[in-house]
């Protein structure tokens, strides 16, 4: 009777908007469920339990990467307990064997996505425990981070079975492909001065490559020039061979040497350590073991005739000779001297390597840099002393300076192929520009100088109005970031130049860091997983 009667409540809610929808919502929802998947769209569906425990293997990955950690150290079972007992979802993390196969590439790839946009390329070649040939290829941003620094980041490394001109260009070649870095956006290579490097560039890559400038490595060759300034001191590098070799394998020894030394500086506020061991590898290492003997040389023969009356016959060679180089009063006058010399002109040698090691910018000062060393080498290189007593000393450290200032004169002079573009370059330090030539063509091998037009004056106004108002304003760091309206080409040329000398020390420290990964318990790893793994290792340190 409701029904029928036209004015019910039940047949205005029959009719009304609201039932009308819940009866669409209704019919789609029992649509949804009486239509069956497809079996490719049930393996793409993903639960969110399936999406965590994804994020966590990454995770791990990430994690076990950067600090070195073993993925097969999972399986241990002391950490898999930890793991599942007092680590969120730490349970869904697989054994050792699914984690490098199936979550390793994945981070890999992920992490080679975040370095596209790379223009400044380092690369170097090394051995490694299993006798291979590897090739590791960096590459650097031309600009600054927010910290101000310039890192170069690990793009691959290559393993090569043998290694020349041919296989290096083609490998470095195929890996900025692979990045998706365009020829023409690469404007430096940065190696060592190998003969192989330097033919790999003049012959193939200097063709493929027209805006590149080959730079070989600036902290490579002030270590070179440091070997040349220490080698002619002999004396000296005796004395520091026995002293290294005295405490090898002696751990009493070094308890003995430690409690003497403590005893000695009580009340100076030092405190009593082992002297810096000179690594070949380490570079600075040789100097700063120099300025330890300087300040501790005076106690040393009393050490060691205590070493002579403990030991008796059993006495080790090392001792023996430097109680033979300390009882002499001559030789070990001789010796202070040579210590207190290059204890005191070393620091600019240290500091100038400690200056191309840095990532802070150096491309507008290291021209700079090089012609103040080579100023000190030659200043200080005359035999003008008149002390009978030094003379031998005197020829000596003489001999040093020549032998260091040869070697950088070397590069100075051409050795170096990026030498007239570092020189050209401080142009754009405003510091610079009034002891530099204002006549354009001078700057003939600074990249896309030439295209700077003359009619707007750009280079004239920068080198009498804006350079000098920058420097005394002191605003020299400021300047290029604010020209770009009243300079748009010289701003974007130097924007894009002032930064392209990396710092290709880091290449050479992948040699210890490579070692971490491929070590004497780890031997049977795979090239591909040596790869991601030292990749992920080194970019995510930084």
């Amino acid at each position: 009777i409701l029904a029928n009667h036209t004015g019910s409540p039940t047949d205005k809610h029959v009719k009304s908007t609201k039932h009308e929808k819940s009866i669409e919502v209704r019919e789609s929802s029992e649509a949804k469920r009486k239509k069956q998947k497809t079996l490719e769209s049930s393996f793409q569906s993903k639960s969110i339990a399936s999406v965590e425990r994804e994020e966590i293997c990454e995770e791990w990955i990430k994690v076990c990467t950067a600090i070195n950690l073993p993925l097969a150290a999972v399986d241990n079972p002391v950490l898999r307990s930890f793991l599942k007992e007092r680590v969120c979802n730490g349970g869904a993390i697989p054994g050792s064997h699914q984690l490098s196969e199936r979550y390793l590439p994945v981070v890999y790839a992920s992490e080679k996505e975040n370095l596209k946009k790379l223009l400044a390329v380092i690369f170097d070649e090394m051995p490694d425990a299993e006798e291979h040939c590897v090739l590791n290829i960096l590459a650097a941003p031309l600009v600054p981070d927010t910290e101000g620094k310039v890192k170069s980041y690990m793009l691959n490394s290559v393993f090569l079975d043998k290694c020349n001109k041919s296989t290096v260009s083609i490998a470095v070649t195929n890996t900025l492909q692979e990045f998706n870095i365009q020829n023409e956006n690469t404007v430096v290579f940065n190696t060592d001065n190998a003969a192989y490097m330097v033919a790999a560039y003049n012959t193939a890559l200097k063709v493929s490559f027209p805006n590149v400038l080959h730079i070989t490595c600036m902290a490579h060759i002030m270590n070179l020039v440091g070997e040349s300034f220490w080698k002619p001191v002999k004396q000296l590098n005796d004395l520091m061979l026995h002293f290294s070799h005295m405490f090898y394998m002696a751990g009493s020894r070094k308890r003995r040497y430690l409690h003497f030394m403590h005893s000695k500086l009580q009340g100076t506020g030092k405190q009593a350590t082992m002297a810096p061991k000179p690594v070949s590898t380490r570079w600075n290492s040789w100097y700063r073991a120099v300025q330890y003997h300087q300040q501790h040389f005076d106690f040393y023969q009393e050490f060691i005739e205590q070493e002579i009356m403990h030991c008796g016959k059993s006495a080790p060679n090392s001792v023996q000779s430097l109680n033979t180089i300390l009882s002499d009063d001559t030789g070990r006058i001789s010796l202070r001297v040579q210590i207190n010399l290059v204890s005191a002109k070393c620091e600019i040698i240290v500091n100038t390597l400690d200056f191309f090691q840095s990532d802070t910018p150096v491309t507008l000062k290291a021209y700079d840099r090089l012609e103040e060393l080579a100023i000190h080498f030659c200043c200080n290189g005359a035999k003008d002393m008149n002390m009978t007593t030094k003379l031998d000393i005197v020829k000596t450290c003489s001999s040093a300076y020549e032998d260091a200032g040869g070697k950088l004169e070397k590069y100075l002079s051409g050795a170096q192929p990026g030498i007239t573009f570092l020189k050209e370059i401080r142009i754009f330090n405003p510091a610079r520009v009034s002891l530099l030539t204002s006549e354009k063509a001078a700057y003939s091998n600074i990249l896309n100088f030439s295209t700077i037009p003359d009619t707007d004056s750009e280079f004239m106004s920068y080198v009498t109005i804006y350079g000098p108002d920058a420097v005394k304003n002191s605003a020299c760091n400021l300047l290029w970031s604010s020209m770009v309206d009243k300079m748009p080409k010289f701003s974007q040329v130097a924007k894009s130049l002032m930064y392209n000398l990396s710092n290709s020390a880091n290449v050479e420290r992948l040699n210890s860091m490579y070692k971490m990964i491929l070590s004497s318990r780890r031997r049977r790893l795979a090239e591909t997983t040596i790869k991601q793994l030292f990749f992920l290792h080194y970019n995510q340190k930084l």
